[in-house]
């Protein structure tokens, strides 16, 4: 945070709590502070703003829609109708429905990760995520937890080309190393669906890095994988089809997902 900028804020606050004070004085004068206020406004954007997400805390304009996860003490920002229906079908369909969204002017997801969704939202205010998102990447186990995250919470909000952005991010995770298997898969197979781009893309690592290496996992646990690698010659064949798949999209990587086994 600015220093600066919150002392100024701060300052400013403080002068209008000072100008509502004067009634008291018996000066007449009669201010009232509401949370839109400037001074208010000013001091959350210093506080807040650009700590989790490039939208405010407070309403900035009518159009804005409240989102609220798990609390309002946990995630809120105001997020304007547009930039949300036109970056999910999920938000579109809620608030240009017959939904309670709709006039409310509000959508609460009580069981999303704050600090996931944050990723998203700064997903919808800029194009520049995914390279920015790849700069911090340590390549950890808990990285690719973050992305498998921020891929299901994609697929929650309908939402394909943020899904293709962390499908890429996946894929060039998958070319630098090599995370544990039951942490990597474990996840994905738990939260996904047969035919799912990350659960397919995750298949295609396991198999191609350790069937074709001979480094079978003897104590993976998830009954899907290893059915999958339990049918050794197959797998291969399949492997083979969307590996080449995969790399053949990279010549292309302007018009689509660089990673997505479609």
């Amino acid at each position: 945070m600015d220093d600066e900028r919150f002392e100024d804020a701060l300052d400013n606050l403080m002068s209008a709590f000072a100008a509502r004070n004067l009634k008291d004085n018996g000066d007449g004068v009669d201010v009232t502070i509401s949370l839109e206020s400037p001074a208010v406004w000013a001091l959350q954007k210093a506080l807040f703003g650009f700590q989790q997400s490039s939208y405010g805390v407070i309403r900035g304009s009518p159009e804005d829609v409240e989102v609220i996860v798990r609390a309002w003490d946990h995630g809120r920002w105001f997020v304007p109708e547009t930039r949300l229906c036109e970056r999910s079908q999920f938000f579109s369909a809620a608030l240009r429905g017959y939904f309670k969204e709709a006039y409310l002017r509000r959508v609460h997801f009580p069981k999303e990760d704050p600090d996931i969704f944050a990723f998203w939202l700064e997903w919808v205010a800029s194009t520049g995520l995914q390279e920015s998102l790849r700069r911090d990447i340590q390549y950890t186990d808990a990285d690719l937890h973050c992305l498998q995250q921020l891929y299901l919470l994609g697929e929650r909000l309908e939402n394909r080309e943020f899904r293709c952005d962390i499908i890429n991010l996946v894929y060039d995770y998958f070319l630098r190393r090599q995370p544990s298997l039951e942490f990597s898969i474990e996840t994905v197979y738990r939260e996904t669906i047969p035919g799912n781009d990350l659960r397919r893309l995750t298949t295609v690592y396991v198999i191609t890095v350790l069937v074709e290496n001979g480094a079978l996992p003897y104590k993976l646990r998830s009954p899907p994988v290893t059915c999958i690698l339990n049918l050794k010659g197959l797998s291969k064949l399949v492997c083979t089809r969307e590996v080449l798949y995969i790399l053949a999209t990279e010549i292309f990587e302007e018009y689509g997902c660089t990673g997505t086994v479609l």
